[in-house]
């Protein structure tokens, strides 16, 4: 069974125009077997995704606002981990504050 972890929040500037998660799970017996799916609460678009073996998520044009990626990593079994989540803000752009 795949474990998961849950990490501190971060600020990042509005600026970036998008943003890369890579994903990982443990599964020894069979690495290639695992899939994950995600989900960014905060989002306009925030149902869970499909399962998918790609182990990265990428957000493009996310506005300035408080998100939380949550992430589930299923292995070849089909037994899904704990979820996982990750807290981040898009700070407000400096010439709107």
């Amino acid at each position: 069974n795949a474990n998961a972890a849950i990490v501190a929040s971060v600020n990042i500037v509005f600026l970036i125009k998008g943003l890369r998660f890579t994903l990982s799970a443990t599964d020894f017996t069979n690495p290639e077997g695992v899939q994950y799916r995600h989900t960014i609460i905060g989002s306009d678009a925030s149902s869970w995704s499909d399962w998918d073996n790609k182990p990265e998520v990428n957000t493009t044009n996310l506005k300035e606002g408080s998100y939380t990626l949550v992430v589930e990593a299923k292995d070849a079994l089909g037994r899904i981990s704990r979820t996982a989540s990750y807290s981040f803000v898009i700070l407000t752009p400096w010439y709107r504050t």
